[in-house]
């Protein structure tokens, strides 16, 4: 978790990559993730939202969530 947390200020400065609605739906995965409800669908999910223009983010991401799980 640990490991996230140092992602964020990288995905806050890159916000100005992803639309409001984006961020917004990047961040509601994420809150499902902590709550227990979601674990490949927030890849999933995630993917969707990052688009191909921002698959850097998404390895970034997939790569902490697969060496936390």
């Amino acid at each position: 978790m640990k490991q996230f947390v140092h992602l964020i200020p990288s995905l806050l400065v890159n916000k100005s990559r992803l639309s409001c609605d984006h961020f917004g739906a990047f961040l509601a995965n994420v809150k499902e993730l902590n709550a227990h409800k979601q674990t490949k669908e927030t890849l999933q999910k995630t993917d969707e939202v990052f688009d191909q223009e921002n698959k850097d983010l998404y390895a970034i991401f997939e790569g902490l969530l697969l060496a936390m799980y």
